[in-house]
Parts: C-alpha cells; structure tokens; sequence
C-alpha cells in the first residue's frame, strides 16, 4: 500500500466538492501501489509565475517522479508539468545535493480505463532514461520538499483551492503545536520540579494546603511482643527447677553419709560393755 500525502482525500477542492474521478484515482493509488511508492496530492510545482499544482506527485526510488492528474475535458499537456517540476528541482537545489540523472514522466489518466496503475506506471518509465542516482535517500529529502508544511500523512487538504497548499486540521482554539524555541527552555526547566502545595486547584479556588507527613510506627503483632518475655520466663523456670533438684540431691547424699557414719561407730560401743555372767577383766 501506497503512502498518501495526505491521507485521505480532501473532500472539497476550490470550494466544490472534489471529482468523483480524482477520489477514484486517489484511492487506486493508495490501493494498487507497495509501499515503495510515495504519493502527494495537490503538490504546488514550478517557480515563480510558472508554477501551478499538479493532481498527483509519485515518488519510487529506482523508477523516479510520475505526475499524474486526472484527464479533462480541455486536456493538459505533460511537457508542461515535466517542466514544472525541473524548475521545483533547480529551485530547492535538489541536482546540487544529488548527482545523476532523475527520470520524471508526465500523464494524464481516466482511472476507469487504466485497469492496472503499476503496470501503466512500469511502461512510462519504461519508455524514458533510466534515473541514475546512486544515493537512495533522495526519496525522503525530495518529500519533505513537496509536502507542505505541517502535512503529512494524518493531514487533510485545504479547500481554498487547487493551488493551496495542504494545510493542517485547526485545533480546537485555533492554536497548532509547534516545536519548542530556544526562548521557551526555561518554561521547561521551571516545569520540572511542580509545587503541589503552591499550585491552585483547577476550579480556580484557593491553593491546596500542605501536608505533613509524620512518621508511623510499625505495628507488630501481640505473638511478637510476648514471646520473648515467655522464652525469658521459661528459662528462669528451668534455672530455678534445677537449683531445686541440686540442692535436694546434695541433702539426700548428706543424709546417707551420716547414717552410714553412726552404723560403723555402733559395734565398738557395744564391744566395750561386759555382758551379764561374763568374768570381769582382769586388772
């Protein structure tokens, strides 16, 4: 598919509403070509009083410019647009940029009885030098040139008129975007930190207040905040359990010692008492 300059036909040209034949061609274009090729439409050609508008401008990279414009009845000669665009070419100093030669081809066109658009187009270049310009890019430089300023694909056309140029849809307001002046930085530079709690509100009513934050702390959960005096308890249980055991240990073995003491004394006591019917020691 073709690229349009504009996009889409105008629906109106000098006033009247555009020929049926031209929207015909128009969408034919767009339709039948690759997208190789590069079409503007209601392009202003020429230089000075010689200049005028052509319907339609095409440019391919390998073939070069075909100007078409749809047939009428009073005609229109080729050679004429051919010229017309030799003059655009020398005027924005297009062969000074781009060294070789660049084919153009001039024909006016009844879309209903040109069945095929890129085989008609092949054979009008077919028949006239080859373009011999080795650098691809003149495509795009060429096009910024021909398209009028501010148009482009998502433009429309103006309808003043077959000689004006495509103009850009007007905003709501009457202002168009424009591309920022070296004057227009220090908007950008004081935009860049806003001030929220200057800045009025958009209703136009007094500034909003500022806003003080303050820190929060963090909640922690009650199993959290227990456990550990619980794991402080517990061990101080455990100390206190095994004091207990300790002490209770070291006065049972204690005990024992004693009893077991007092039993090894008792059979010297009783040895040293005579018992009844014994003879008495010796003195």
């Amino acid at each position: 598919m073709a690229r349009m300059f504009p996009a889409i036909c105008p629906a109106t040209k000098g006033g009247v509403a555009t020929a049926p034949a031209e929207r015909q061609l128009f969408a034919r274009l767009a339709r039948e070509l690759d997208a190789k090729w590069q079409v503007v439409h209601g392009c202003r050609v020429g230089a000075g009083v010689e200049s005028g508008a052509l319907d339609f401008v095409l440019l391919h990279r390998d073939y070069g410019v075909a100007l078409l414009s749809v047939a009428t009845p009073a005609g229109s000669d080729p050679e004429i647009a051919v010229a017309a665009m030799r003059a655009k070419l020398a005027k924005i100093g297009f062969a000074e940029r781009y060294r070789g030669h660049l084919a153009i081809v001039a024909r006016s066109v009844v879309p209903d009885a040109v069945s095929d658009l890129a085989a008609f187009l092949a054979l009008r270049f077919a028949a006239a030098p080859a373009s011999a310009i080795a650098d691809p890019t003149w495509t795009d430089w060429l096009l910024q040139r021909l398209v009028p300023e501010r148009a482009g694909p998502e433009r429309i056309g103006s309808p003043r008129g077959a000689g004006a140029p495509i103009e850009a849809v007007p905003r709501a307001g009457g202002r168009d975007l424009r591309a920022p002046t070296p004057e227009d930085s220090w908007r950008a530079r004081a935009g860049d930190k806003p001030s929220f709690a200057a800045s009025p509100l958009r209703g136009g009513g007094a500034a909003a207040p500022a806003v003080r934050v303050s820190a929060e702390r963090i909640a922690v959960s009650r199993v959290a905040e227990t456990r550990s005096p619980l794991w402080t308890g517990m061990a101080l249980a455990v100390v206190v359990v095994s004091v207990v055991l300790v002490g209770i240990a070291a006065l049972s073995h204690g005990g024992h010692d004693a009893i077991v003491t007092q039993s090894a004394s008792t059979p010297q006591a009783t040895s040293a008492i005579p018992s009844p019917g014994a003879p008495s020691p010796a003195h």
